[in-house]
């Protein structure tokens, strides 16, 4: 999560939001190109690649784009009046958690938190506490909020002194 995240001005949280599907806007251009060539192509060559994209889409959660967002916004309390705010009209502990659903949306392998829960209310925190629970991926996380840690992590490792010594189980 970018400690400082930089948008167009004028965005609004929706876009920001939507950010994270960039992939699945690019795909849904390329699926519309390729259906008016396959007005004029009917090769199987063409065909393939149309199936092919359409499969990759359809399987990596294009069709879900809309529920996968409203599912995080209401877990980290981002209402539809906040979706349609001028992102940077929003206070810091609110961009915090627009930006944190955006980087959650994204799906990535690999999640780099910086204290995630400064700013968050109980809720949220909550929220977040169980979806990194049922995370699949790696989440690297810096955290002073030790009842947060306490729920979320199986593994810490301690530096001090550039000596980092290793702990399993939670906080």
């Amino acid at each position: 999560i970018d400690q400082i995240p930089v948008f167009p001005p004028e965005y609004t949280v929706e876009q920001v939001l939507r950010l994270a599907f960039r992939r699945f806007d690019e795909m849904s251009a390329e699926i519309a190109r390729l259906e008016q060539e396959m007005a004029q192509d009917h090769s199987r060559a063409m065909m393939a690649r149309y199936g092919a994209l359409v499969s990759t889409f359809e399987h990596d959660g294009g069709y879900d784009v809309d529920y996968e967002l409203d599912r995080v916004a209401a877990g980290l309390m981002i209402d539809a009046d906040m979706r349609a705010k001028n992102f940077y009209a929003l206070s810091g502990g609110e961009q915090t958690r627009v930006n944190l659903a955006r980087v959650i949306l994204e799906k990535s392998d690999i999640l780099l938190l910086d204290e995630p829960t400064n700013h968050l209310d109980i809720a949220s925190v909550e929220w977040l506490g169980e979806y990194m629970n049922a995370y699949r991926g790696t989440v690297v996380l810096i955290s002073h909020d030790r009842w947060f840690l306490d729920r979320v992590v199986t593994r810490i490792i301690e530096i001090e002194n550039s000596i980092g010594l290793e702990y399993y189980g939670n906080y």
